[in-house]
């Protein structure tokens, strides 16, 4: 053993150079190999989470126009929805919850003496599950609050911050616009989001849908409504079933596109994954034609010893 090192540092000192270059090549490709799967994971867990934070199997229906052919514009009715649209969505099998999501953006609220800006949305008891908000104190809004068009409020943690301070917020009253609500829990943190679909969540504050009709709205009729598929991979599924139920109750053809049109979560998530992956994929090829490199100079260097 000990003539083999001797060996090893003869040869080292007679091409220093060489060696000096090989090992730093193979050195950068361990290194980068290991830095770019690394990050790499560390990307799609972050993106995955933050996608999914605004609900993990969310899709958001929007009404559009049906267009009669050769007429254009000027021949286009509207497809109006309201909330029994969203009873007969709940009733497919490929469904799990229904939202109507109304949305009033930002409303002014009162508590006491402090007055700000939140984003007010009009949901029902199903509304935590699709949007993936987790009580902290109290509770959310129950099918009784809905059906008697309560005047309750659940409040993001920001939202209960910026009106009551640290003090306790559930049980206290507050204003929106001149209505009087009764703040009956506050959700946890969700922190910065990388997509908004309602609005900043943790500056939300949620009432009955039944009560924004009522309140502020004043009509039955809906902008968008939400649901989700019982799985992520049936997304697609109920997209479909309910482009079918929407053309049956109001009249137009299932494939026409511009009628209703759908923002599918799992969909924006399936086409992220495809760019990480090929982003993976290139990394990873550089860090190994870089090892490569780093063991053809080896291979140079063994060549080069033999020889002498």
């Amino acid at each position: 053993m000990g003539d083999i090192w001797l060996s090893t540092l003869r040869s080292l000192r007679a091409h220093p150079v060489r060696f000096g270059l090989t090992s730093s090549g193979i050195l950068w490709g361990a290194f980068m190999l290991t830095f770019l799967s690394g990050t790499m994971e560390g990307f799609n867990r972050h993106f995955q989470r933050e996608l999914t934070e605004a609900g993990p199997k969310i899709v958001i229906l929007f009404p559009g126009f049906v267009y009669k052919d050769r007429v254009g514009e000027r021949g286009a009715r509207p497809v109006e929805i309201d909330t029994d649209d969203v009873d007969r969505i709940a009733q497919l099998e490929s469904v799990e919850d229904t939202d109507p999501d109304i949305v009033l953006w930002s409303q002014v609220v009162r508590a006491g003496r402090r007055m700000k800006l939140l984003h007010v949305n009009g949901g029902n008891e199903q509304t935590a599950r699709i949007r993936n908000m987790v009580v902290a104190e109290g509770r959310f809004l129950t099918p009784t609050d809905v059906e008697r068009g309560a005047r309750v409020a659940f409040l993001g943690p920001l939202a209960a911050e910026r009106l009551f301070g640290r003090e306790p917020a559930v049980g206290r009253r507050i204003q929106i616009e001149s209505q009087s609500f009764r703040v009956i829990g506050i959700s946890e943190p969700k922190g910065e989001q990388l997509i908004h679909v309602h609005g900043l969540e943790d500056l939300a504050v949620i009432i009955p849908y039944t009560t924004a009709q009522r309140q502020f709205t004043h009509t039955e009729k809906l902008r968008r409504l939400a649901f989700t598929p019982k799985t992520p991979e049936g997304t697609f599924e109920a997209v479909r079933h309910t482009r079918q139920l929407m053309g049956l109750r109001h009249d137009f053809d299932p494939d026409l596109k511009t009628a209703v049109s759908f923002m599918n979560l799992y969909e924006a998530l399936q086409d992220i994954y495809g760019m990480q992956a090929a982003q993976r994929v290139f990394l990873i090829s550089a860090g190994v034609i870089t090892l490569l490199v780093g063991a053809i100079g080896v291979m140079n260097i063994m060549l080069v010893v033999v020889g002498e």
